[in-house]
């Protein structure tokens, strides 16, 4: 489609009817380079319904502001009176803090752990409950203040927040095993360390090609002793299984499988054009409390 953003993903399921907006849920997952967006019928945990858009000049919070919302007004589907809106940000800085020594007026100490915050940009605060911690990150205002418009209650978490919970929460119910998660997407990547359902390490790192990954995910990897060929990884996001990268990784790794969809929510056949591995936060934002 023409306009500043190209839509690469559209998932319709066949019992959805636009016009009950007031009745579900809006997911959003929104970065520089782009936003999807997914449609949840709480009464029955049934997604019925989600698209991905690429931002044709991706890079500044401004513009992304000013186009997400000619987009959303020329979309009257995203106009509807939710029952919810929960949005998750990328972006590369994010801290994390035990819960134990949080305050919330010290954020910005807090947030010098990762750099400086960036001019016109505010410090969010995310309770990671199964973590025991907070994610700290800062929110361009101008995006903030778009969305307060757009949006009035909506919730926001950062990405990081969203894998790691919904990660932690898998592990603990049994329904994953992994020593790392590699959760992959055009241009970065997010990592977990994990040492049974408890987290030692988490990071993002921006990449150009794929050698470039293997060189952040081994540098990681040395800095906390594991050996590829004793390690089993976990992958979600955008890696195909019969792609040269799964294969790379393939070679390297003790065992290699991609993470599925959760059971608690219910999917129809449409969504079953897309791998189960992709769109792994978007699709797990609601669980995340």
């Amino acid at each position: 489609m023409s306009g500043p953003f190209r839509r690469t993903i559209s998932i319709v399921d066949s019992t959805f009817s636009p016009g009950s907006e007031r009745n579900v849920i809006l997911s959003i997952e929104l970065s520089l380079d782009g936003f999807s967006f997914a449609i949840l019928d709480p009464r029955h945990f049934r997604y019925q319904m989600l698209e991905s858009f690429h931002s044709a000049k991706p890079g500044q919070a401004d513009r992304l502001a000013d186009e997400l919302e000619i987009f959303i007004k020329e979309h009257p589907l995203l106009l509807g009176s939710f029952e919810r809106v929960n949005i998750a940000w990328y972006q590369p800085q994010y801290t994390l803090v035990p819960a134990d020594l949080f305050l919330h007026a010290g954020k910005d100490a807090y947030q010098q752990f990762c750099g400086p915050t960036p001019d016109n940009h505010d410090l969010k605060a995310d309770k990671l409950n199964n973590l025991e911690a907070f994610g700290i990150y800062p929110f361009p205002e101008v995006l903030r203040k778009k969305l307060d418009y757009l949006y009035p209650s909506y919730r926001l978490r950062h990405t990081g927040t969203v894998l790691i919970e919904s990660t932690l929460a898998a592990f603990r119910l049994d329904e994953l095993k992994a020593d790392l998660l590699l959760h992959i997407k055009p241009g970065h990547f997010e990592l977990l360390l994990l040492e049974g359902a408890r987290l030692v390490f988490y990071n993002s790192f921006a990449y150009q090609t794929f050698d470039d990954l293997m060189y952040f995910l081994f540098y990681a990897m040395e800095q906390f002793g594991l050996d590829a060929s004793q390690t089993e990884a976990m992958l979600a996001g955008e890696i195909s299984l019969d792609s040269r990268n799964y294969e790379m990784l393939s070679q390297y790794f003790k065992k290699v499988h991609f993470v599925g969809r959760s059971d608690v929510y219910k999917y129809g056949p449409e969504f079953d054009e897309v791998p189960h591995h992709y769109f792994f936060n978007l699709l797990n934002l609601n669980t995340c409390g």
